[in-house]
């Protein structure tokens, strides 16, 4: 079976057969290969001139020429981004910060350096409280039923007293004699509210870091599943006849 100029093949071995070249962009001179330079011209590579360009299929998948259905629009034959003299292509995916997805996640931070200005009104609570103090009183028995400046209460009060319902509870003071005594202080707590709304409190808020440092672009690989054959392609063959 003859093979046209031009035509490339698929081997399973590490050489290009007789009469045909590895895919590899190598560059050729155009008066040694003129058949396979008419068919190719320089769309892989060289300056039309005296050279031109073999397809480099190395590391390299080929796409079908004609309009794209996806987002590679038209595709002429030679268009690319692993041309003889542009490999511009990567087999990796670069993901910077902003396509990184980030997780849900919390900071802590601190207030410091504050400062409160205008009219704030700031009110507190104190809870009712008992006094323990002591007062001056007869050492003795109640003597009399009617309080005075030298008639104190009775240590110990006389509830017999003569006179019906009168009872002897006070008695003279002998200056020495003190009876313990609980005072309250508040019947009922002090409770008032704290209002801040006419009041403007600044100062720094820190926001402490969380998780990992920020880490260089995340580099993924790009690449299909592949098994590696050798692209040739034919420089002596049969010429390709064109539709009539």
């Amino acid at each position: 079976m003859d093979t046209y100029v031009g035509q490339i093949i698929m081997v399973a071995f590490n050489y290009a057969p007789e009469g045909f070249f590895l895919c590899q962009g190598q560059i050729l001179n155009i008066n040694q290969y003129n058949a396979l330079y008419a068919l190719l011209g320089n769309r892989y590579g060289g300056d039309g001139k005296t050279t031109f360009g073999l397809p480099n299929l190395t590391g390299v998948f080929p796409v079908g020429a004609g309009n794209n259905p996806y987002t590679l629009g038209n595709l002429q034959l030679g268009m690319g981004n692993a041309t003889a003299n542009n490999r511009a292509y990567s087999n990796q995916l670069v993901l910077t910060a902003r396509q990184v997805p980030l997780t849900p996640h919390t900071h802590t931070a601190a207030f410091s350096n504050g400062s409160v200005t205008g009219n704030p009104t700031i009110n507190f609570t104190v809870p009712a409280q008992t006094a323990t103090g002591k007062l001056m009183a007869n050492a003795g028995t109640g003597t009399t039923d009617k309080p005075g400046q030298s008639a104190l209460p009775a240590q110990a009060p006389n509830l017999t007293g003569i006179g019906g319902p009168d009872n002897y509870i006070y008695g003279p003071s002998d200056g020495t004699t003190y009876m313990p005594v609980n005072v309250p202080v508040a019947a009922q707590p002090v409770s008032t509210a704290v209002n801040l709304s006419s009041a403007s409190v600044q100062g720094t808020v820190t926001v402490n870091s969380t998780g990992q440092a920020a880490q260089a672009p995340i580099q993924l690989q790009n690449i299909v599943p592949y098994l590696t054959f050798n692209f040739a392609i034919c420089y002596n063959g049969v010429w390709p006849p064109q539709p009539n």
